[in-house]
């Protein structure tokens, strides 16, 4: 049974960070060496270039989280892998510029949708495969004024989806608009990290409406106290979605303006896969029935639980779904099943 490596850090955002960065530093210096090598390629840059873009990132950073640069700094220090090749792991994104990969699914149930009325966020994360199952790892991270975090990221990066001891809990996808520009901007790794800082809902929006952003994303925001909003950001500003019926999904394309999506000839089938699934147990969903959902192959290559692709299909060649993430607010569960939820076991972690 494949499971992630489960690292627990504590103290200052350094302290973690150095923790954090000792602990996983076999697989830091895999990530950091195989980002490279991609870039230089995908790039046409040598190293040092590809390093002074990612450090650039820094900058917009510093003014306005100065103590996620210090936990990135620690990362570097606790693992030996240079600061500019661990920015550029937290940067992977920012530095693809415009993802040509259809990244994950996600969705979020709460009230009048569940057995009891608990609130559930949810994904599965599809990503290029690049060694993605030797190199994810689930961090639980307690900050110096009590905040814990259990989380789930790419070795090296601050943590990308996870839930907090305030009840805050964030899942992301991947989306690329007309406004992206290859300016440099706060990258989304930081954003979701200062989210999860979060003590309330309401900060944690504001995060995500204002950070200085260069590229888009989609970020599905859950609270314990069943509210939810999802945000589908771009340079300009940021679409918001609320539940309908309690129930809330997204994938990998604009819903609110079409005109802003920069890639219209991807399907666009899974978020409306998703709730249809979800809404044949309306009233009585749980986590059963959510991890039913998420193995769904429906629309294969293109489905919610996605395997490697044989038919050549330039989206989703070389890319699966690397992990499946239920989070579970009444309780401060986190369950995480490493690869394919139609093949793996979900294990349970407890913020």
């Amino acid at each position: 049974m494949k499971q992630f490596p489960y690292i627990e850090v504590s103290g200052s955002h350094y302290e973690c960070g150095f923790q954090y960065g000792r602990a996983a530093a076999a697989q830091i210096a895999l990530g950091a060496k195989i980002y490279m090598e991609r870039f230089i390629r995908t790039l046409q840059l040598p190293a040092e270039k590809i390093c002074e873009m990612a450090l650039a990132c820094a900058e917009p950073v510093r003014e306005a989280w100065p103590e996620l640069l210090e936990e990135v700094r620690g990362i570097a220090d606790g693992s030996g892998v240079p600061l500019g090749e661990v920015m550029v792991i937290n940067c992977r994104y920012e530095l693809s510029k415009f993802p040509k990969v259809q990244e994950c699914t996600t969705g979020y149930v709460t009230g009048s949708a569940t057995a009891t009325g608990s609130a559930y966020l949810f994904k599965n994360w599809d990503y290029l495969m690049l060694q993605m199952l030797e190199r994810i790892v689930v961090l639980h991270i307690t900050q110096e004024d009590g905040t814990k975090i259990l989380g789930i990221g790419e070795a090296g990066q601050l943590l990308r989806d996870g839930l907090n001891s305030h009840g805050v809990g964030i899942v992301s996808n991947n989306l690329q608009s007309v406004y992206d520009s290859e300016a440099p901007g706060i990258p989304t790794c930081f954003m979701r990290r200062r989210v999860l800082k979060s003590r309330s809902f309401e900060d944690a929006a504001d995060v995500i409406r204002s950070f200085k952003r260069s590229v888009s994303c989609n970020t599905m925001l859950g609270c314990a106290d069943g509210r939810a909003i999802d945000f589908e950001v771009h340079p300009k500003g940021a679409f918001e979605i609320l539940p309908e019926q309690d129930v809330l999904t997204h994938a990998n394309h604009f819903v609110v303006d079409s005109s802003v999506d920069a890639v219209t000839d991807k399907p666009k089938n899974r978020d409306a896969r998703l709730r249809e699934l979800l809404m044949e147990k309306h009233g009585s969903i749980d986590i059963g029935h959510i991890k039913h959902c998420l193995c769904d192959h429906k629309y294969l290559p293109l489905a919610i639980c996605r395997h490697p692709a044989q038919d050549g299909n330039a989206y989703v060649t070389g890319t699966q779904t690397v992990s499946s993430t239920i989070m579970d607010f009444a309780k401060g569960e986190v369950w995480i099943c490493a690869g394919n939820p139609c093949e793996g076991t979900y294990m349970k972690y407890t913020v």
